[in-house]
């Protein structure tokens, strides 16, 4: 019996930075607004009203794409990404350490505290 092959995901090849800039990136138009808008305010709605409850979230995120867990924060003590993706993950954590070339969040920061009331 033969061995099966593994697939191939394009982790060298794929460049988040620029999954990111293309779909929710700083420059603000309407549809990357919505992009990200619709899902923080939905979950927040869910989170506020109490259904949801627990010290633990785990996030399947498919991208380095987070900007919904800005929203979620402040419900749960801890956040967990599981990402099938290494080169994902590195971008997440240029950003967290404040790498040269990281992707800029500070709008999807705004947005949050905008949904939460938050000034």
């Amino acid at each position: 019996m033969e061995g099966i092959d593994l697939k191939h995901y394009h982790d060298e090849e794929f460049d988040h930075h620029l999954l990111i800039e293309t779909y929710v990136g700083h420059d603000k138009t309407d549809s990357k607004e919505e992009l990200m808008k619709m899902p923080q305010q939905k979950l927040f709605e869910v989170l506020s009203s109490g259904t949801v409850k627990g010290e633990t979230l785990i996030d399947l995120t498919i991208a380095p794409t987070f900007s919904h867990l800005l929203v979620t924060a402040d419900f749960f003590k801890e956040i967990f990404i599981l990402d099938s993706s290494d080169s994902s993950l590195k971008e997440t954590e240029k950003w967290l350490n404040k790498e040269p070339g990281a992707v800029d969040w500070s709008h999807a920061a705004h947005l949050s505290c905008e949904i939460k009331g938050v000034r």
